[in-house]
């Protein structure tokens, strides 16, 4: 797998943004798991990013594996779990 050192930077200020810019420390997801669609980029590998800090497990959706790969190492090692999954949810 080759991603990107764009698409590496990408991911990791994604993760950097959700576990440094918390508004709602109390916000816990322990013991949860989150199916998130469009987990390559934008508001999907953000939330993704988040609610893996919050203690979600998550499940990264998206059509582009790489990424969702990538970032799902960078959840691991920040001790998260994930799961890239890659499918397509359009409807055609």
């Amino acid at each position: 797998m080759i991603v990107s050192a764009r698409a590496r930077r990408a991911q990791r200020l994604h993760y950097h943004h959700a576990m440094h810019n918390d508004p709602t420390p109390s916000f816990r997801l322990d013991g949860r798991v989150a199916f998130i669609t469009g987990a390559s980029s934008g508001i999907g590998a953000t939330l993704a990013a988040a609610f893996a800090a919050a203690g979600a497990s998550v499940a990264l959706v998206a059509r582009r594996l790489e990424r969702i790969e990538a970032l799902a190492a960078t959840i691991a090692a920040a001790g998260g779990t994930a799961l890239a999954v890659q499918l397509d949810v359009t409807d055609r």
